[in-house]
């Protein structure tokens, strides 16, 4: 017995067959069936029946193709779907969208294929890749556009090379600097802009408002340099009110933050003289110049301690006039012209002074302070205390008169004289105009 059967096991026919002789397929097996996507085809059978010798069952073989379909964006099926047969390649399509405008700036592009399709062994869905692409814009310092591209995210831009390197506006110097923004990794739509570092045109004008030398293109924040004195800038010119000489610069040339002009400041100088000295043969008398407002530092006393009875301060004197010892001083703001610096020695003695005041007697004792110098005689000041400056005898307005004991003053020629007694009136400054040994002394009230 010899029986036939279809691919699902049904049986298409059942015969006795001679032995060794051949059996007769029926005709009414199934040629091509579908089952979840596999297509089969009729191929044969798959037991010999050409020569019977035993009972046989024969069943049908089939060969297997297999669906294959291709999708696009947004999941849309690309053509129609595919039968390719086992092992074989599907046909990769062609005529779809590979570019999507997503949004303004922002596009989907085909990448690739999200599985092989060259050997086909199951039904098969393939899903097109797409990656996103945002728009790059490179502009010029104007904001005129030098380029525009998408972009693949997370990749670089290429920036431009026909960028502006240099410009000048109203006397400013922009140089090239770099890009505002980072274009290294773009993950959004990107606008990029030049940025600039900015310099400035700097001149120096000398006498008489002529340019010296050529303009300086000085970087924001950075010094220009100023002219050394030359053929063109003079440090003196004579003119017909006297020789003036360069002072100062009218601005800064530090740290330029616009463009300047800036002038040369010519003045006159003023005269001043410094007088050293307690002793005629010693002492000496410097001449030296300042500019008005300029304010001096007069030189160190230490310099002179070598000078006789060195115990020096400086004091000014006005035009010559006797030295202000109200407080030795160490600088000065220079005014006019002549101004004079003497250095005078000093020491401190104790003053003893007795009031008479309707018959009554009042004694204090105060510090009188004495100055020599040898241009200005001997000086006699009170200490800075207002009653020792004034005399004043306590609880009294007035002072009638007054009485000094033990006052030893010091003389040019090294001597001491001591003065038992003398009266005057108002010891708050007063000179002695001639000293002499055993000699009395005048005293001048300084008013």
């Amino acid at each position: 017995q010899v029986t036939f059967f279809d691919y699902d096991d049904t049986s298409l026919s059942s015969n006795f067959v001679k032995e060794k002789t051949a059996a007769t397929a029926p005709t009414n097996y199934t040629k091509t069936y579908t089952a979840d996507g596999t297509h089969f085809t009729f191929s044969g059978w798959d037991a010999d029946f050409s020569s019977i010798t035993k009972v046989t069952s024969v069943h049908p073989t089939y060969s297997e193709s297999y669906e294959v379909k291709f999708f696009g964006y947004g999941g849309e099926q690309i053509g129609e779907t595919q039968i390719v047969a086992k092992n074989a390649s599907a046909t990769e399509p062609t005529e779809f969208d590979k570019t999507i405008d997503v949004a303004e700036g922002k596009q989907s592009r085909f990448a690739k294929w999200d599985k092989a399709f060259n050997k086909i062994t199951a039904p098969t869905s393939v899903n097109a890749v797409f990656d996103t692409y945002y728009q790059v814009t490179f502009f010029d310092y104007d904001d005129t556009s030098l380029s525009s591209n998408f972009v693949k995210e997370k990749t670089a831009a290429t920036a431009p090379t026909n960028y502006t390197k240099t410009y000048t506006v109203d006397g400013t110097h922009f140089t090239f600097s770099g890009w505002d923004a980072d274009f290294s990794s773009i993950t959004k739509v990107t606008s990029v802009h030049p940025t600039y570092s900015e310099s400035y045109e700097v001149k120096f004008f000398g006498y008489g408002g002529e340019q010296i030398g050529e303009t300086q293109i000085v970087e924001m924040g950075s010094d220009a340099v100023p002219p050394t004195f030359s053929e063109d800038f003079p440090e003196k010119i004579e003119t017909s009110d006297g020789i003036i000489t360069f002072k100062e610069w009218d601005g800064s040339y530090e740290n330029i933050e616009e463009n300047t002009d800036i002038t040369a400041f010519y003045d006159f100088m003023l005269g001043y003289k410094l007088v050293i000295g307690t002793d005629p043969e010693q002492s000496q008398t410097l001449n030296e110049k300042a500019f008005s407002g300029d304010a001096i530092t007069l030189p160190d006393t230490g310099a002179y301690s070598h000078l006789e009875g060195y115990n020096a301060g400086w004091f000014h004197s006005y035009s010559g006039l006797k030295p202000d010892t109200s407080a030795p001083i160490t600088s000065y703001t220079i005014e006019e012209n002549g101004e004079t610096f003497v250095l005078l020695n000093y020491f401190t003695v104790p003053m003893t002074v007795t009031s008479h005041y309707e018959g009554e007697l009042l004694t204090d004792t105060y510090n009188v302070t004495i100055y020599r110098h040898n241009d200005y005689g001997v000086l006699i000041k009170g200490s800075e205390t207002e009653e020792a400056v004034n005399l004043r005898s306590p609880g009294y307005d007035t002072v009638y008169g007054f009485r000094v004991k033990d006052l030893t003053f010091h003389t040019k020629d090294g001597s001491h004289l001591t003065y038992d007694e003398f009266i005057g009136s108002d010891l708050d400054v007063t000179q002695i105009e001639t000293i002499s040994a055993g000699d009395a002394i005048n005293i001048v009230n300084t008013e």
